[in-house]
């Protein structure tokens, strides 16, 4: 899975890579995405730093043996707060997760464009092309035959 600082960084240039593969990057889709786990996960931390400033403050009222109700309530809905931001995160991180296991992987600079087997390159070959007198079989029939595939 990418890294979506990656994709999203002009240097890369991922958008254009992918589109000489014939895949479209919806930038702003992935930067409202990111941008919204981003912005989550930093307001559930400054929920929980005032929940334990406020838990703090609770406790120096009661050693005082000042009223600490209206602090307590205060510190129950910072607690409320964060458990929605925590399962905001958690849906957005998945809807995140999706989007980025779609995209393919960037394609090298020196790959030739294109979609399919036709639009490559044949670069090298490793030994002789055997000649059968019969047709092979694809593996997948032969495997069925054999029983050996579920």
């Amino acid at each position: 899975m990418h890294d979506p600082r990656l994709l999203l960084d002009p240097a890369t240039d991922a958008a254009r890579k992918l589109a000489r593969r014939g895949y479209h990057l919806d930038l702003t889709q992935l930067e409202k995405l990111f941008g919204q786990r981003t912005a989550t996960v930093q307001a559930a931390d400054e929920s929980r730093a005032e929940s334990n400033r406020a838990a703090k403050e609770v406790g120096a009222a009661a050693k005082r043996g000042e009223d600490a109700s209206s602090l307590r309530e205060h510190a129950r809905t910072l607690k409320t707060r964060i458990q929605e931001l925590e399962e905001q995160h958690r849906q957005l991180a998945a809807e995140l997760d999706e989007f980025l296991l779609g995209v393919p992987n960037l394609p090298a600079d020196e790959l030739p464009d294109g979609n399919t087997e036709d639009d490559a390159e044949e670069v090298g070959r490793w030994g002789e092309v055997p000649a059968f007198d019969f047709e092979p079989a694809d593996h997948v029939d032969l495997g069925e035959r054999l029983g050996i595939l579920d």
